[in-house]
């Protein structure tokens, strides 16, 4: 699971929100699969890695 965000807020506010939001995803799946046949691996970037680079 990886979570993103933009480059908008502060270093220390999107990386916990990206953690947030990749472990929000993990829960979701790991309560609809069968994870015995999946290992799990939670990635989270803030702004290091945003999903849109700021263009302005």
């Amino acid at each position: 699971m990886t979570g993103h965000t933009d480059y908008q807020g502060s270093d220390s506010y999107n990386e916990a929100l990206s953690l947030r939001r990749s472990l929000a995803i993990e829960s979701y799946i790991k309560v609809r699969i069968d994870e015995s046949y999946y290992q799990f691996e939670v990635k989270y970037f803030g702004e290091k890695n945003p999903i849109v680079k700021d263009t302005a």
